[in-house]
């Protein structure tokens, strides 16, 4: 019988791969054999160490590409620079995410909201289109993470909130389409983003929410479960890691977290 958690001879391509969840995910499918394309922008990736990480876990060095996934430009290099080596994608995981904070909706500017869904929404379809025309077949499943903002009002997420909720729109398009396409979301996940996006909070609130917080390990797990074939009736849909975190939705829970001294 063919073990679905057996990714030899398959290519995963994962944007913004080289830190964090995308790092993470791309581990959990280097591990099971896969190989593994990382994208990154800014010179944000430290080859040896990426190397290193792979080998850990039983798995080969990735091939890492600096690309913008928000740069239609970048993305058909990218996708050239596969095709000169004969690589075919089988799950592209679209993990970018530009998060632009905003305090006040009433502040947030049109270029702004421009530049995070150029940036964290549109690539999902951007590349899936890339890859299936640059090499000859569509990926046979597209990941893309998400997150609950667009259930909640988190302060200072009005951008990413927006963004994510367009792009578990084009998700499900991909999938009415005939592409078999997953959004994995997150609640609480303990990343150095997570941080960055909320300065204040995140150290008061992090350390008490930390029992139901999502390691990015536990996301990358998900992730290969998702490309799997074993969650295929889920295509098109959002599976939520949370740990139980909806626990502590209830506001006489939530409330003494927020308040100076609560537990």
């Amino acid at each position: 019988m063919t073990n679905p958690f057996d990714f030899h001879g398959q290519t995963v391509l994962v944007t913004g791969g080289t830190r964090g969840l995308g790092l993470a995910i791309g581990l959990a499918f280097g591990a099971r054999g896969a190989r593994v394309v990382l994208t990154h922008r800014w010179n944000s990736a430290d080859e040896g160490e990426l190397a290193r990480q792979f080998a850990e876990v039983g798995g080969v060095a990735p091939l890492i590409v600096e690309a913008d996934a928000g740069d239609s430009a970048d993305t058909e290099r990218l996708l050239s620079f596969l095709r000169e080596r004969r690589t075919h994608i089988d799950v592209f995981v679209s993990n970018v995410c530009v998060a632009l904070p905003c305090p006040d909706p009433l502040t947030l500017r049109e270029r702004d909201l421009r530049r995070t869904l150029d940036w964290s929404a549109w690539p999902v379809v951007a590349i899936t289109r890339a890859i299936t025309y640059y090499l000859g077949r569509a990926p046979t499943r597209v990941i893309a993470t998400s997150s609950d903002g667009p259930d909640r009002c988190y302060p200072g997420y009005v951008p990413v909130a927006l963004a994510k909720a367009a792009l578990e729109a084009l998700v499900a398009t991909l999938s009415r389409s005939g592409q078999r396409a997953f959004v994995l979301r997150t609640r609480h996940l303990l990343t150095q983003s997570l941080e960055q996006m909320f300065p204040d909070e995140a150290g008061r609130l992090v350390g008490r929410l930390a029992r139901y917080g999502v390691t990015p390990e536990q996301a990358g797990e998900a992730a290969v479960a998702l490309a799997s074939g074993l969650l295929d009736g889920l295509d098109g849909r959002v599976l939520t890691v949370d740990r139980g975190a909806p626990l502590l939705d209830h506001a006489l829970h939530v409330i003494p977290l927020m308040m100076e001294g609560g537990a």
